[in-house]
C-alpha cells in the first residue's frame, strides 16, 4: 500500500536520560514495515545527549525539548499535541519494537474499534520470557503485569479485553486521547 494511503500514525517517544535504550527504540521504529509514521521525540531535560544522536541519525524526528521534567504525562502531552496523526502510539524509550508492530495495532482498531491497545511485552535480555500480557487489577485495586515472568512467549493469545493499558507502549486513535483530555499532569509517574 502506497504510504499516502495510509493512516498517519504520530509515535511519541518520552525520554529522560535513557540514551543507549532509546537510541536502539528509536532504530527499531525505523524498521517499522508500515510507512506513514512520525516520530516525535519529547525530551525532559536530559543531560545525556541521547537526543541529539537520535536526531542526527533520524533527521526527520520531531524533537521537542523540555526546560525541565515534566514526567511521564507531562512530557507525553506536550509530544501529543503536537501529533499530526490519526492515531497515537506512546512508546517507553527503553522498547524495541517488531516491524509489524504498527499493522497489528492496526488490524485490533479495524477489528475492534476505539479502545486503548497494548501488546505483548517480550524481555529485551531474556527472549523467551513475558514482562505483560495485559496491565490487570488484583481484588486491593493494584495494577500488575499478567503472565510477568513466564516463559510461555510463543502461546497463541488472542486479543482481549484487559484492565487496563501499559504506558509502556499504547495505542489509540488521536479523537479518543482528546476526549480523554489527555494524561493527567498531577502524575508524575506511574499507573497514570
Amino acid at each position: 500500500m502506497d504510504k499516502h494511503q495510509q493512516p498517519l500514525v504520530s509515535i511519541i517517544v518520552l525520554n529522560y536520560n535513557a540514551k543507549e535504550f532509546l537510541i536502539n527504540c528509536i532504530d527499531s521504529i525505523f524498521h517499522s514495515n508500515y510507512q506513514n509514521f512520525e516520530v516525535i521525540l519529547v525530551d525532559n531535560n536530559s543531560n545525556d545527549n541521547s537526543f541529539d544522536i537520535c536526531k542526527k541519525n533520524h533527521p526527520e524526528i520531531n524533537l521537542i525539548v523540555n526546560n525541565s521534567n515534566l514526567g511521564y504525562c507531562g512530557g507525553n502531552n506536550i509530544g501529543i499535541k503536537q501529533a499530526q496523526g490519526k492515531f497515537i502510539i506512546i512508546l517507553n524509550p527503553d522498547t524495541l519494537v517488531e516491524p509489524e508492530w504498527i499493522n497489528e495495532f492496526l488490524k485490533s482498531y479495524k477489528k475492534f474499534g476505539d479502545a486503548i491497545y497494548q501488546p505483548k511485552f517480550i524481555s529485551t535480555d531474556d527472549h523467551e520470557m513475558l514482562l505483560s500480557t495485559g496491565q490487570m487489577i488484583n481484588l486491593f485495586g493494584f495494577g500488575f503485569s499478567r503472565d510477568k515472568g513466564s516463559y510461555s512467549k510463543n502461546k497463541n493469545y488472542e486479543s482481549e479485553k484487559i484492565a487496563y493499558a501499559s504506558g509502556t507502549c499504547m495505542f489509540l486513535s488521536s479523537t479518543l486521547m482528546k476526549n480523554l483530555n489527555y494524561f493527567d499532569n498531577f502524575l508524575f509517574a506511574y499507573h497514570d
